[in-house]
């Protein structure tokens, strides 16, 4: 099986890490449908050049997350009670940023206290 695994060594983000986010984006955009079986941990490591361990960590976590359940003599199945992700929308913006929009000035208001220290933006 030729899983969609591109780890990056030079990354900070730990190998284990980048293969479980990795193989659950695969889970989650139809990659890897429901009920496919996933290799064992000695053949993905071996594929993907880490060790056993870290495929293992990587199992691990998608087994509690529920992306993959495990089958006595069958392996490891991609999870087939997966909920629908709704896709992701950004919201129209209306009108321009707020730190773009001309200020308002405030009220001059004169202190006539000897000594007084003005504290309001704009005045030295």
């Amino acid at each position: 099986m030729d899983l969609p695994v591109l780890l990056e060594r030079s990354s900070t983000q730990p190998l284990q890490s980048q293969l479980t986010e990795q193989m659950r984006r695969a889970i989650l955009d139809g990659r890897l449908a429901a009920g496919t079986r996933l290799p064992s941990t000695r053949v993905l490591s071996k594929e993907i050049g880490v060790s056993r361990n870290v495929a293992l960590a990587a199992y691990d976590e998608l087994f509690a997350d529920a992306y993959v359940e495990g089958r006595h003599g069958s392996g490891t199945l991609v999870s087939g009670d997966l909920p629908p992700l709704p896709r992701p929308s950004l919201p129209v913006p209306l009108g321009s940023p707020r730190w773009l929009r001309p200020i308002t000035p405030l009220p001059d208001l004169e202190v006539d206290v000897p000594g007084a220290i003005e504290f309001r933006l704009g005045k030295p």
